[in-house]
């Protein structure tokens, strides 16, 4: 992958990460609330909402949680319940 792409997917994995920090305030759902459905320690949503995604199982346990539909397009393109991120 190239230097260009690869900052691209960074970019895209960044603006996912705060997509799914605003579905989950629009669900109304906390940060402690969604660390129980998910098993995982607050630090750790805090972290992916910040940006910090070096475990993509977290991510991935986050999305289902949430019950959010993850869109890749090419290009890098990420759109989550239908609505473009990145």
């Amino acid at each position: 992958m190239s230097v260009d792409n690869s900052k691209r997917l960074a970019r895209a994995i960044l603006d996912l990460a705060h997509s799914l920090s605003l579905v989950r305030e629009a669900r109304s759902l906390s940060i402690e609330q969604l660390a129980t459905r998910t098993g995982l320690a607050v630090d750790d949503i805090e972290m992916l909402e910040e940006g910090d995604v070096s475990d993509v199982s977290i991510l991935l346990r986050v999305i289902d949680a949430l019950d959010a539909h993850v869109e890749l397009e090419p290009g890098f393109h990420i759109a989550v319940d239908s609505k473009v991120v990145a």
